[in-house]
């Protein structure tokens, strides 16, 4: 799974609309459960950012240990002493190891969002029968109850072409 802004904001308007799904039309109980989801990876992000925090310098400093053994090591091309290039550049390292450990934290928030989202789909989606039926039955109840007058009564409400 890689990162990208444009599937974060995707996963972002995705878990707004099953926010909004969900509260239009999930039992108590599945909203509770619901909840419980959004309340649980709340608890994993908080972790995940505390985490961060705490051992960002170590990973850091594991994360260049493992840059300067890959730039250190022998290359199997032949350059002469003289026309050689010293590949080692300290600052470089270090911002290439900044910029991984950032990209490694931002990947398990994503992974930790995916998550979250595929969960509640699902939950969404076991609880889709009952929705169903719930407007269904509201639709037949709508038109069962149609109180126009006279000639209005027996007009359809749909704005294609009338047939006679």
């Amino acid at each position: 799974m890689s990162f990208s802004i444009s599937n974060e904001l995707k996963q972002t308007f995705e878990l707004a609309t099953l926010k909004r799904q969900a509260m239009h039309g999930l039992s108590a109980q599945d909203w509770k459960a619901f909840q419980k989801i959004t309340e649980r990876f709340d608890g994993k992000r908080r972790f995940e950012a505390r985490d961060y925090k705490l051992e960002y310098k170590s990973r850091v400093e594991q994360a260049t240990r493992k840059l300067i053994d890959k730039v250190g090591g022998k290359s199997k091309d032949f350059k002469h002493r003289f026309f050689g290039r010293d590949n080692f550049d300290k600052s470089a390292i270090q911002r290439q190891a900044h910029r991984q450990v950032r990209f490694e934290y931002e990947l398990r928030l994503s992974g930790l969002q995916f998550q979250e989202l595929e969960e509640k789909r699902a939950l969404l989606e076991r609880g889709n029968p009952t929705r169903e039926l719930k407007h269904s039955a509201k639709q037949q109840f709508e038109s069962a109850t149609d109180r126009r007058d006279g000639t209005e009564r027996r007009k359809r409400r749909s704005i294609g072409p009338i047939r006679t």
